[in-house]
């Protein structure tokens, strides 16, 4: 039987990444099988091709869309056999000597479910804008964020902390890595905080470390991304799995008796990991 795999996000913008989504895990999975919530406020989205466009009658806050998508995997699990939640800008792939992509890794395995090794690509000094074409063609290194190690692939019912980076289930980690693409282009970063930023601006709900999240300027982020630019390189995909990194971060992670979430801390890793050649093709 073909397995059945629903991949669920939400978007404030139709822009920016959202058609790169859709293409990318439609191509997997068929755009039938994509699942999208939007927010009062937001976009209006008709695409007869997406499995369904959820419109929430309230606006966007990082609370509400964690309780959301908790019920949503829930009843979708009724129909699918995984379910798959990420952003946007978030892009699930696999380790190519494990397998050539996310739907045969996903036929090969029974796990009830997995966390993605989450690793921000990011556009080093020196690296043109982005252009028509391959993103991750046009982009040479990515850094390994604990931050980004999310719990995005289930074939059983979870709950998930605003942000989704912490769940209900220890973190466990396979072959498939979570690639974020925030910080690809300095002026894609920038025009999509403005659209968060114009989004959120009326509601009393969101708190001001989420606004201060999505209000860096140019030159912080330059500035950022020059001290990144200054990481050591590493080659091979094997620099991929961070391992000593993993451990740091998995030993932080422990059970909240009251929230019943396992969470922990973040940390960026200082080094700079190539982009195999067998993923510059994928988005």
């Amino acid at each position: 039987m073909v397995l059945r795999v629903a991949v669920l996000t939400d978007t404030l913008s139709p822009g920016f990444f959202f058609p790169v989504w859709c293409s990318y895990y439609g191509k997997l999975f068929g755009r039938s099988n994509l699942h999208v919530i939007t927010y009062e406020g937001g976009p209006v989205i008709q695409d007869s091709t997406l499995g369904s466009v959820i419109r929430l009658p309230i606006p966007w806050d990082d609370n509400t869309r964690a309780e959301r998508f908790a019920d949503l995997t829930a009843f979708m699990l009724g129909a699918y056999d995984v379910v798959i939640r990420t952003d946007t800008d978030e892009f699930l792939a696999v380790d190519p000597a494990v397998a050539p992509d996310l739907r045969t890794y996903l036929e090969t395995t029974k796990r009830p479910y997995c966390t993605a090794r989450g690793f921000d690509v990011t556009q080093t000094m020196g690296e043109a804008p982005l252009k028509q074409g391959p993103l991750l063609a046009q982009r040479n290194l990515a850094y390994q964020n604990s931050a980004l190690n999310k719990t995005c692939i289930v074939r059983m019912p979870i709950r998930w902390s605003p942000g989704f980076h912490w769940c209900t289930a220890a973190p466990e980690f396979g072959p498939v890595f979570l690639l974020h693409l925030k910080r690809i282009d300095v002026e894609v970063q920038l025009r999509w905080q403005d659209e968060i930023l114009r989004h959120i601006a009326n509601n009393p709900k969101i708190p001001q470390h989420t606004r201060d999240h999505y209000g860096f300027d140019r030159i912080k982020i330059l500035e950022y991304n020059l001290g990144v630019s200054m990481r050591p390189r590493l080659k091979g995909q094997d620099a991929w799995y961070r391992h000593d990194f993993q451990r740091l971060f998995r030993d932080a992670v422990a059970l909240d008796l009251r929230s019943g979430m396992y969470a922990g801390s973040f940390g960026h890793e200082e080094v700079l990991c190539e982009v195999p050649e067998a993923w510059r093709a994928l988005v």
